[in-house]
């Protein structure tokens, strides 16, 4: 396939890309106090943008593999759980999470889009385990061995994969 160029300012870091069921690539830039999600098509064509205030900055970012939700892990050590809607092209917060002490470092949701986990940056490392539904941790486990970097889910979170 040929290769699609897109260019944003200078001042927004791009947290995540990924391609819609229509075919759209959609992206996610932030900048300070700002998180901006944009459409584009395969023809390089903007097709939608929404701009959310927000004052934080993302460390980390993931979309859920089954819902139109992505999840952002914030600097002040809080999660944010966004609604994309792509019909209206618009964003919203949906959930605010809390429950770290320190930086969150990884941030992935499980296959089935039900769970999602975070690592942080501990000295021994700590990963929570969140369910989409219930809007809070429903399982922590400590002392992994070291500040995690990557996370994964297997279905119905039967296996948690962590690098460190």
């Amino acid at each position: 396939g040929e290769q699609l160029e897109l260019s944003f300012d200078n001042k927004s870091k791009i947290c995540d890309v990924q391609m819609s069921q229509e075919n759209e690539v959609v992206v996610v830039a932030a900048s300070d106090g700002e998180v901006a999600v944009s459409w584009y098509s395969l023809n390089e064509t903007i097709v939608g943008n929404s701009i959310q205030e927000h004052g934080q900055i993302i460390n980390r970012l993931n979309f859920s593999p089954k819902e139109d939700i992505f999840v952002t892990a914030n600097e002040d050590n809080t999660i944010d759980v966004w609604r994309l809607n792509r019909y209206t092209k618009k964003i919203d917060i949906l959930n605010a999470l809390k429950g770290h002490q320190k930086e969150i470092t990884a941030i992935t949701f499980s296959t089935d889009g039900k769970f999602f986990a975070s690592g942080s940056n501990d000295a021994d490392g700590e990963v929570k385990l969140w369910k989409l539904d219930v809007k809070q941790e429903v399982q922590v486990i400590s002392n992994v061995g070291g500040s995690i970097i990557l996370l994964s889910l297997s279905d119905s979170v039967q296996m948690i994969g962590v690098v460190i």
